[in-house]
């Protein structure tokens, strides 16, 4: 019955156009009132996490939302819910949400501000979506107080559900206006009930988002006057009415066959075409196919490296295709040579992406008008040149293309020059019960820096044995990395002293310090690290205060702990202060910052953190960042995050990045029987640590300005996708003589 109930309310609730302006003035029934948020607010600016007051004590923001104790501001709470009790039963008429934008910060308007009202909290009514507005749009800094007026139901309690739009919500003022129209609606939900709800509306609200994106995209080819733009209209006509996450399916699939009938009228006589793609290129499943089948795939790679080709297949038909992959005529002493199907993802992007590597092994199914990447990748194993072909059928339609791989006699180094960093940790949901497995993928995309999250480090000089050994073992699982950085995550203030029960650098503390260094050693070496492979890295993306906590930290211990090493992430100009005292300071990929630190003789690395990681390329933003490295001297490289959908009791998966309580930033899905599915991401990341290797042995060869040279003419081209491949072969060619 609560299924029933929440589809009829969903049907209400997108036929509903209700959010206008009431310009009466009437008694704020909020002002001064009680309410309870969860999660508590967390973002550090603004009104402190204790704070039950800001929300409904009249007082509006003057100046930037997220500087201000008057704002209440959340991070990474996704979604946010706010319990107002009126004190009595009154007439609401009208409830408004004041909020903030600033796309440039980062800030955008909330995607869903979901308003229940009750007597009490088991009769809750449904009365509108205040986010549902045509001015919700990203843009510049602006304040916007979103309202619903005319609801004309009695209420004691105001239940709003709030879907942030990205990382950050802030609201100032919330107020309930009292009415004298009582319209006689009475809503059935519970508290857990307006929950639900609000989830199935907001998944809806996604999947119309990615649909009309989709029928737009067709529409703008079909506008060309290859297909009547009536037969879309109908389509469009159905998505403007879908009011179920399962006619999503239907309107998706009937978008699908106008493009496969489109696709047939430029096509006349074709039901399934092939042909060769970029392997990083971005792909839309809109993608006009240019009709020209592949001749030959080449792969051209080191010993101990990989290389990669693509094909895109598109179902012109007007039914499902099964469409079957086979290596064939290969040699036992081939390199081995592994094929994939590439479905398309969200992402918070709003962009259909196309990115998990799944196994072509027993063919894949492509619906009427959809189109999939089929990505192949090749590793060298020896030398020599090997022949083979690849056969795709679908139906009647056979494609067999050539294989022409050769790997050269020139290897790849067993230790790489190059530390990469992926913050991969074993704790999060996708890996706690797969943790070797995960390793072993780290390290097979020469990922060898560690870095040991907080909870696994035994801080309190009374630690168990048990916790001694947890992380023993936890470090004993990379066994071969290069490098050892223990989070202390000290911006905690909590941490900074809890353990110690000390102020932070008195001389107590100091004291505790010392002991934590000297059993961090002793634990590393019993699981087999040196001392000089261990860094200290307390602050993540320094700033604020622990910027000069930090540099005090840093300059006592390296006078009293001479072997001590510390590392850091540093992101604004402000945070280059503590460069002198680090070790490593890996940077953010920014040119002020980047500018600065390039003056430091200190060892650099660079890093990227970027948002919406599913729609970032794969080939500028994971690949080049080696390129950018070894062009500017830097010896390391990194990114947020290998696996992130960790926190909370439910995480989410990476598979859908609308499902957590943060956006997704993991370049690696979760398998069957805990098994890892790679990503595009993931694997252009690993060829750009190997150009990286390769550029270091050129400069050896050839000297270091002839290879500098070679990655300017491949950063300075970055929308030529095969231009690193091209000077990839070049180097190839000319060390392998």
């Amino acid at each position: 019955m609560i299924d029933k109930a929440l589809s009829f309310l969903l049907v209400l609730a997108f036929s509903l156009t209700g959010i206008v302006h009431s310009c009466h003035s009437a008694n704020n029934m909020t002002l001064h009132k009680p309410y309870s948020v969860s999660p508590a607010p967390n973002y550090p600016l603004t009104a402190p996490p204790t704070d039950t007051k800001a929300l409904t004590d009249g007082k509006y923001t003057i100046g930037h939302f997220w500087t201000k104790k008057t704002t209440v501001g959340w991070r990474d709470s996704n979604p946010v819910e706010i319990l107002i009790d009126l004190g009595k039963v009154t007439i609401i008429e009208r409830i408004n949400f004041n909020t903030a934008r600033g796309s440039n910060a980062g800030v955008n308007y909330p995607a869903q501000i979901a308003v229940f009202a009750g007597v009490d909290m088991d009769h809750l009514l449904y009365v509108g979506n205040l986010a549902d507005h045509v001015d919700n749009v990203p843009g510049p800094y602006s304040t916007k107080k979103f309202v619903t007026s005319d609801i004309g139901t009695r209420g004691r309690y105001v239940l709003l559900e709030v879907v942030p739009s990205g990382h950050y919500l802030f609201c100032d003022e919330i107020e309930v206006l009292e009415g004298t129209r009582d319209k006689g609606m009475v809503g059935n939900l519970t508290r857990e009930d307006a929950q639900a709800f609000s989830s199935k509306m907001r998944q809806l609200s996604v999947d119309k988002a990615f649909l009309k994106g989709l029928a737009r995209d067709v529409r703008s080819v079909a506008g060309r006057g290859i297909l009547h733009n009536a037969q879309l209209s109908g389509t469009e006509q159905k998505l403007a009415r879908l009011t179920s996450i399962e006619d999503s399916e239907t309107v998706e699939a009937e978008v699908l066959r106008v493009r496969a009938q489109l696709l047939r009228n430029q096509f006349p006589g074709q039901v399934f075409l092939v042909e060769k793609i970029n392997p990083w290129t971005s792909l839309k499943p809109t993608v006009l196919p240019a009709n020209c089948p592949p001749n030959i795939i080449s792969f051209a790679l080191p010993q101990g490296g990989y290389d990669f080709a693509a094909l895109l297949a598109t179902n012109l038909s007007e039914y499902a295709q099964k469409v079957t992959v086979h290596l064939e005529a290969l040699p036992h002493e081939a390199p081995e040579v592994s094929c994939y199907h590439i479905p398309f993802v969200k992402s918070t992007a709003m962009e259909f992406v196309a990115d998990p590597l799944m196994p072509a092994q027993g063919g894949f199914t492509l619906k009427s008008g959809e189109s999939k990447m089929i990505l192949l990748s090749a590793y060298g194993k020896r030398p020599g040149k090997s022949k083979g072909s690849l056969k795709i059928v679908s139906g009647a339609s056979v494609y067999n293309v050539p294989l022409d791989i050769q790997v050269t006699d020139f290897a790849l180094p067993k230790k790489f020059v190059l530390n990469s960093v992926n913050w991969g940790y074993l704790d999060f949901k996708p890996l706690r019960k797969t943790k070797t497995n995960a390793v072993k993928d780290l390290f097979a995309h020469h990922t060898k820096v560690v870095v040991v999250p907080p909870r696994f480090i035994p801080l309190s000089n009374r630690c168990s044995p048990q916790e001694i050994v947890r992380m023993e073992n936890y470090l004993a699982l990379h066994k071969g990395a290069s490098k050892i950085l223990f989070f202390l995550d000290f911006s905690n203030d909590k941490k900074v002293s809890a353990h110690a029960g000390h102020r932070f650098l008195s001389d107590e503390w100091k004291g505790w310090f010392k002991k934590l260094y000297g059993r961090l050693v002793k634990i590393a070496e019993t699981a087999g690290f040196k001392e000089n492979q261990l860094f200290l890295y307390p602050y993540d993306e320094v700033d604020g205060k622990d910027i000069d906590r930090l540099v005090a930290l840093a300059s006592w211990a390296q006078k009293e702990l001479p072997a001590i090493k510390f590392y850091a992430t540093l992101n604004n100009k402000e945070s280059l202060k503590a460069l002198p005292y680090l070790d490593i300071a890996q940077m953010i990929n920014s040119k002020d910052v980047l500018n600065h630190a390039l003056k430091s003789k200190k060892e650099l690395w660079l890093y990227g953190a970027n948002d919406s990681t599913k729609s970032l390329s794969p080939y500028t933003y994971y690949r080049l960042m080696s390129w950018k490295a070894y062009y500017m001297g830097f010896t390391g490289v990194g990114f947020w995050n290998y696996a992130d959908t960790g926190w909370g009791d439910d995480p989410g998966s990476a598979w859908d990045d609308f499902d957590g309580n943060r956006p997704d930033f993991a370049v690696i899905y979760e398998g069957e029987n805990g098994s890892i599915i790679s990503s595009r991401r993931w694997e252009a990341w690993r060829m750009g640590v190997e150009d990286y290797e390769l550029l270091t042995m050129y400069a050896k060869s050839k000297g270091e300005m002839s290879a500098k040279a070679l990655a300017k003419s491949v950063l300075d081209n970055p929308q030529d996708l095969g231009r690193a491949d091209q000077v990839r072969q070049k180097i190839l060619r000319e060390l392998s003589r």
